[in-house]
This record gives C-alpha cells, sequence and structure tokens, in this order.
C-alpha cells in the first residue's frame, strides 16, 4: 500500500507491517505511477505481494504520460536503472529543436533510443546529416517520422552508404534532398544497393540513368536482389524500351512498384476499358508510370476521356500521360475549352495530347486568349472550373 511518501507491504496473517521510505530522487517516479501496475499473488501463508513495476516503464507514464499497458510494451526495450541516461537523450532532441509532441512520437516508435549514449551514439548522427546540407527542421521532421534511422550505425553504416550515393549523385546535396524527400533509402544494406546498381550497369544502363532512378524512385535500389532481378528482365525480355534510355529506369520503377499479382489486375482492369494487349504495351512504352497511377484515379481519367470527351481507348493508349494528369485540375478545366472549340470547329480534337502537356500560361495564351473574339466567355468558364476543383 501507498501512504504519504512511503511504500508498505501489507501481510493480512497478523505479521507486522513492515516500512521501508524512499531514499533518492530517482524512485519519486515510483509513487505516481504505483497504482497503475499492482499486480496481487496469493501465497500459501496468505501473502498479497504488491509487485513493483521497472523504473523504466514508470518513467515512460511520469515523462510522455502513456498508459500503463503501452509503458510495460515499451519498457522491454529499456534497460536504464535511473533517468540520468533517458534524461541526456530527451535533452539533446530538445536541443536539436524537437517538440515534446515529437518527442513522444519517436518513443512510442523507437523506446530504445531512450538507452543510447546521446553525446556518442544520437548527436553525431545529427551533426554529420546538418554538414552534408540538411536543415535542423527536416531533421526533426525525418527522424520524428523515421527514428529508426539513429540506431544505425554511423561509421559502419550510414557514412559508407552516403558517400556511394553520392559517387552516383555527384554531391553532398543531392544525396541530402534525396534522403529528406525519402528517409528510408539510407537504411537499405548496403550490399543490396550495391548488387542492384551492379545488376543495372551489367545490363546496360548508363550512369546517368542509374542516378535519374536513384534521384527519383530511390526505393526500388533497395528492393531485394532476387525480385530486382527478375523486374529487370521482365522490363528487358519486353523488348519495348532500350536500356540506354531513361524510360527503362522508370519502367523498373514502375513494375517495382506493384506486385506481379497487381500487374495482371491492372491489364485486365485496361482490357475492360477497351484496351489491346497492343495497347497496354504501347502505353507502358510511353509512359510506364501509368501502372503507379491508383485504380480508382485511372477509372475516373479513363471514364472522363471516353464518355465525355469521346476519345478512342487507342488514343489514350498512344497518350498515356493523361492516366497520370490532374483530372480535376488540369483535365478537365482543359477539355472544357477544348470542347467548345471544337464545337465550334476552331480546333481539333488531336490537339488533346499537346494542350494538355503545355503549361498553364501557354495554354491560356493560346486557347483561351487567343479566341477571346469567338467564344468570350471562355476564359471565365476555364477559370470557373479551375476554383471549382481547386476548392473540392
Amino acid at each position: 500500500m501507498i501512504f504519504g511518501t512511503h511504500i508498505y507491504k501489507v501481510s493480512f496473517n497478523n505479521h507486522a507491517i513492515g516500512r521501508q521510505p524512499f531514499m533518492n530522487k530517482d524512485s519519486l517516479l515510483l509513487l505516481f505511477v504505483k497504482h497503475h501496475y499492482k499486480t496481487a499473488s496469493v501465497t500459501s501463508n496468505n501473502s498479497t505481494i504488491i509487485k513493483e513495476p521497472s523504473f523504466a516503464a514508470s518513467y515512460l507514464v511520469n515523462t510522455f504520460g502513456f498508459s500503463s499497458q503501452s509503458a510495460l510494451s515499451l519498457s522491454k526495450y529499456l534497460k536504464f536503472k535511473n533517468s540520468d541516461i533517458p534524461n541526456s537523450v530527451l535533452t539533446c532532441f530538445r536541443d536539436y529543436g524537437f517538440s515534446e509532441t515529437q518527442l513522444s512520437r519517436f518513443v512510442s516508435r523507437c523506446p530504445r533510443l531512450l538507452s543510447f549514449n546521446a553525446e556518442k551514439n544520437i548527436a553525431p548522427k545529427f551533426e554529420f546529416f546538418l554538414s552534408k546540407g540538411v536543415s535542423r527542421d527536416e531533421l526533426v521532421r525525418v527522424f520524428s517520422s523515421y527514428p529508426v534511422i539513429l540506431t544505425r550505425s554511423l561509421d559502419k553504416y550510414m557514412v559508407p552508404l552516403f558517400d556511394f550515393y553520392r559517387s552516383m549523385l555527384k554531391s553532398d546535396e543531392s544525396v541530402s534532398r534525396v534522403f529528406v524527400r525519402c528517409p528510408r533509402f539510407i537504411l537499405y544494406p548496403d550490399d543490396r544497393v550495391k548488387a542492384n546498381i551492379k545488376h543495372l550497369r551489367d545490363n546496360g544502363v548508363p550512369e546517368s540513368k542509374v542516378a535519374v532512378l536513384i534521384r527519383y524512385w530511390p526505393t526500388t535500389v533497395g528492393v531485394k536482389i532476387e525480385r530486382f532481378n527478375e523486374i529487370v528482365g521482365f522490363v528487358k525480355e519486353k523488348g519495348l524500351i532500350r536500356p540506354s534510355n531513361v524510360s527503362f529506369v522508370i519502367a523498373i520503377a514502375s513494375v517495382a512498384a506493384i506486385s506481379s499479382s497487381t500487374w495482371e489486375k491492372k491489364f485486365v482492369k485496361y482490357e475492360r476499358w477497351g484496351w489491346s494487349k497492343e495497347d497496354f504495351l504501347t502505353a507502358f512504352q510511353k509512359h510506364p508510370q501509368f501502372m503507379m497511377v491508383s485504380e480508382s484515379k485511372s477509372d475516373a481519367v479513363m471514364n472522363f476521356m471516353i464518355n465525355e470527351i469521346g476519345c478512342e481507348p487507342s488514343f489514350i493508349a498512344q497518350h498515356p500521360m493523361f492516366l497520370s494528369f490532374s483530372l480535376q485540375r488540369r483535365t478537365i478545366p482543359r477539355c472544357s475549352v477544348i470542347k467548345v472549340l471544337s464545337a465550334k470547329g476552331l480546333v481539333k480534337l488531336t490537339c488533346l495530347s499537346t494542350m494538355l502537356n503545355i503549361s498553364d500560361d501557354l495554354f491560356e495564351k493560346k486557347l483561351v486568349t487567343n479566341y477571346e473574339e469567338e467564344a468570350p466567355y471562355l476564359l471565365k468558364l476555364y477559370k470557373e472550373k479551375i476554383d471549382h476543383y481547386s476548392q473540392t
């Protein structure tokens, strides 16, 4: 039982009550949470023993307000017996700009960091990435979302992999930009990354195209070696894209992003929209990224282009980039203008591919301002469509 500032062991067989006061500041943490963790067990002499929680569990409840259950679960990964080590870790994170909410978030995701030596095992990693051009705000965002990065060895793991990426991207800044956008790419096994890149080289992919893959689709180089080799073989087998073409690595990234079963499902789906096998492969050759488009979006685009605009399915296969454009912010507003001008005989629908590809300013100049006399309401129509879908 707990009374005031003392803990008592209670016996129900009329024995004397033993009393032992707290003797240090760290044990005060136990007072705050003791009632959360009492688990009674009855012994043969009818005594009830109150089992105390670990110091780590008490620390988590008191410091972060975690529930008893969460604290007990997280404390399994912690070994400290007093508050010195975890307090130094939290001070380190606060010094680099972590808020209390972000501290709680990283502890719940990777509690074992609280047992690290802040000076030797945490601060040097912050300093390393800061020296490479990553800002403090960016590091806070990255490490609060991916705290496991800080559990990796700096000298044995991070530095060699960072240097390898730099040899491909040619600058610290380029590697840092990829890191901020996709922190996971610094977690991939060194031997896996190097094996995958070597496989690309062995298959005729130039260094410049490998760099494109790392820069824009970094997760692809972290795919398991066997799977990566299968993907490269699959793309190469189709014979649609030369390895020297940037579309080759884009195709690899597109296939890596989906499973083989999903590939088949996508083919069946586009087949229902009227594509032949040749249409599907043509689209893949011209714009492999269309495979990354979600099913709901691709269905919406196909429905709009076929049923609202009157395009033939094969026409969309010839221009698969339509599937990647924003339907609400680009395709619908521009097609609304093109439909009006087409009905007046001023343009042909065959100009769709060009008119959907150009910049907003050029589109407005060529198809809105340029036909102001013939259709003075075009600008209003175009702006209304953009404003409407910008608010949805």
